[in-house]
């Protein structure tokens, strides 16, 4: 069997991602995942590198980087209102989402790229998708603030009057 991870080299090891473990082919925990994978990319998972696999039909991540949920080079991405969605203990949300390429499996698909409690501020990302990355940097910016400054810088951004910026 060849290694579902690059599918070149053959099975060395069943790698059970839900457990973060490595068993010899045979010896997995039945009743979890088992993903067969080569010795290579088993080095590559223990090392914390990114590694993409399928399970099912759909793609996973193994040691995914956290990255911003929209890239500058996706400006010109075609954004649309997902409709509302539910954010606890705020109440409701609007779901920005953009169409995506799934695997031939799945054909088109969408991912919902950010949740927004401010309707005003959704509309402001639809109009201007580069907006999310600039919020994802300075809310990375404030949460290096100690206590008073960061509640201070918020209660600021909380403050602007979206709807105004809008006109």
């Amino acid at each position: 069997m060849k290694c579902q991870i690059c599918k070149e080299n053959e099975k060395e090891w069943s790698w059970q991602p839900d457990l973060k473990s490595f068993y010899l082919p045979g010896n997995h925990i039945r009743g979890s995942i088992a993903i067969a994978v080569c010795n290579a990319c088993r080095e590559k998972i223990k090392a914390g590198d990114e590694v993409r696999y399928t399970y099912k039909g759909q793609e996973y991540i193994a040691n995914e980087k956290p990255q911003p949920l929209f890239h500058p080079a996706d400006i010109h991405a075609n954004l649309w209102d997902g409709g509302q969605g539910i954010w606890e203990p705020d109440g409701s949300c609007t779901m920005i989402c953009r169409d995506i390429e799934a695997d031939d499996t799945n054909g088109l698909g969408h991912d919902v790229v950010a949740l927004v409690v401010d309707p005003e501020v959704a509309k402001l990302f639809l109009t201007a998708p580069q907006l999310l990355t600039c919020s994802e940097a300075l809310r990375e910016v404030l949460d290096l603030l100690p206590g008073e400054t960061w509640k201070r810088a918020m209660k600021a951004l909380a403050d602007l009057d979206f709807a105004r910026l809008m006109n």
